[in-house]
């Protein structure tokens, strides 16, 4: 394979117009994609994507990686909330997505919620803390639910830590609260957010097909 930024070779087709109409700067090396330059040798861009979190909370991926979207033992937080969702009576459709109401990442950082998890009564992985979500846009609309299809918004972040992060506060010392107050405090939380992407005053992702405060039961 020729260097990135070496000359065509004798004979070849030289263009500085690749793959999907990026242009290639030969003196860098760098791919020019509109509003960022991408480098191949990394597989990212070296700029932060100028919409910031709207576009996902990677800001220098070019595409999500299709690997990760495999789990061949079933251990993924996803499988593992489906899983969950099934035995308690509310499956996940064919072509639907497990939706962590509170996401992992977020769970992970919440004192409250570790400190449930510590005492053994709670699992992020719970039913109470999944919602059943199309991955289509055509599936969006039809049903009216949010789209569940790559990374989400920050703004969905930011409100989970929030709530979660109000509800601790109410609660002050962590370790003398009994568990029913811990699981109360959670589960106020997982309610809140599942009301608010039915009321669509919270969504996933910037390509949520769906108009402008539709709402819907989940």
């Amino acid at each position: 394979m020729p260097d990135k930024g070496a000359s065509p070779a004798r004979g070849g087709f030289a263009s500085e117009r690749i793959v999907q109409g990026q242009y290639l700067d030969r003196e860098t090396g760098l791919h020019y994609n509109t509003f960022r330059f991408y480098d191949p040798d990394v597989g990212r861009f070296v700029t932060q994507d100028p919409i910031g979190l709207d576009g996902g909370s990677n800001l220098h991926q070019y595409a999500p990686n299709p690997l990760a979207w495999a789990d061949p033992l079933g251990l993924s937080p996803s499988q593992l909330l489906a899983a969950a969702m099934a035995k308690a009576g509310n499956p996940v459709p064919s072509r639907y997505a497990a939706h962590h109401l509170i996401p992992t990442n977020v769970a992970g950082r919440s004192n409250l919620i570790q400190e449930a998890v510590n005492r053994g009564i709670y699992d992020p992985n719970g039913a109470s803390n999944g919602a059943a979500l199309p991955m289509s846009a055509a599936e969006s609309l039809a049903s009216g639910k949010p789209l569940h299809s790559g990374g989400h918004l920050g703004s969905y972040y930011d409100a989970a830590r929030t709530r979660l992060l109000a509800s601790e506060q109410k609660l002050g010392n962590l370790a003398t609260a009994t568990d029913e107050q811990l699981l109360r405090k959670i589960g106020a939380v997982e309610r809140s957010l599942r009301m608010s992407l039915g009321a669509d005053n919270l969504r996933l992702q910037s390509t949520d097909p769906r108009p402008k405060g539709m709402r819907c039961n989940l």
